[in-house]
């Protein structure tokens, strides 16, 4: 064997050695249902696509929370819902860590988890840490796997993915809405949020 051949064959073997044949390589969290539509698919979908740019830590965002859940259930059919993270990090310390929990809930138990998980975030008395954290167990999701999600930060992609597309949208505030790609900032009352679907709905239906 000539040195070339012995040197290939070193490195082969080192690499396999470091890489375990690459069935060690860790699985990207992020998929079509957790990455945010863009403006050009949501013009290409034949449905009302209502989105939400939100803050778990916001105020606002918490006043409307119920509202926009209510509207959820009562539109299903009518409407597609989307709820995307667009953490102010500069005055809500708490909004990121929020962000990749409620990813963590996503990944480690589903959509449904997902959404249980925010509703058990939005629908505390007091935001806390404390609170971030209970909420995986209140929704019956491993502990040890959730803490572990959050605390390497596992669906950090995710989060950014959301935060790109909201910078990519001119979103400054929140809670910003979208309804068939037209922003909306600032929460609404649910029969006004009601209606406006309503309208685009009867649009797309002609």
């Amino acid at each position: 064997m000539s040195q070339t051949k012995k040197y290939a064959a070193l490195l082969l073997g080192v690499s396999l050695l470091l890489t375990g044949c690459g069935e060690k390589t860790a699985q990207s969290p992020i998929t079509k249902e957790n990455t945010p539509y863009t403006l050009e698919e949501v013009a290409a979908m034949k449905t009302v696509v209502v989105e939400e740019f939100s803050d778990i830590e916001c105020p606002a965002c918490r006043g409307f929370a119920p509202e926009f859940e209510a509207v959820q259930k009562e539109m299903e059919g009518k409407a597609t819902f989307r709820f995307y993270h667009f953490p102010l990090e500069q005055i809500h310390p708490l909004a990121f860590p929020s962000a990749i929990a409620t990813e963590c809930a996503g990944v480690l138990g589903g959509a449904a988890k997902r959404e249980e998980y925010l509703h058990t975030a939005f629908t505390g008395q007091k935001y806390s840490s404390d609170l971030m954290m209970s909420a995986g167990k209140t929704i019956g999701l491993d502990e040890t796997a959730f803490e572990q999600c959050i605390k390497t930060q596992q669906t950090k992609d995710i989060v950014n993915a959301h935060i790109a597309e909201a910078k990519k949208r001119g979103v400054r505030a929140t809670p910003t809405l979208f309804i068939n790609g037209k922003k909306i900032e600032g929460g609404m009352a649910r029969a006004d949020l009601k209606k406006l679907i309503e309208e685009e709905f009867t649009k797309i239906n002609k």
